[in-house]
């Protein structure tokens, strides 16, 4: 991914922790400049949105569940 959009930027839209459960809404953005999923590189500034779930155990992530809109990601790929 950092090979592909260099200056990748994750921002944090919401982030919600319960117990041992943290959720994050994210808005990720790029400019495309290597090849990705062989798609090569367009030059593109690209944005889509990522919903990611973890556990935490003991302090660190011990399980993580990402639901990327990758759909969005590829259409502008394209």
């Amino acid at each position: 991914m950092k090979a592909a959009f260099p200056d990748l930027h994750a921002h944090i839209e919401d982030i919600i922790a319960a117990e041992d459960r943290v959720a994050a809404r994210l808005t990720l953005s790029g400019t495309h400049t290597g090849e990705y999923l062989g798609f090569p590189p367009t030059g593109r500034a690209v944005k889509y949105v990522s919903r990611e779930f973890y556990r935490v155990a003991d302090g660190l992530i011990a399980e993580e569940w990402i639901c990327s809109d990758t759909a969005s990601l590829f259409q502008q790929l394209s």
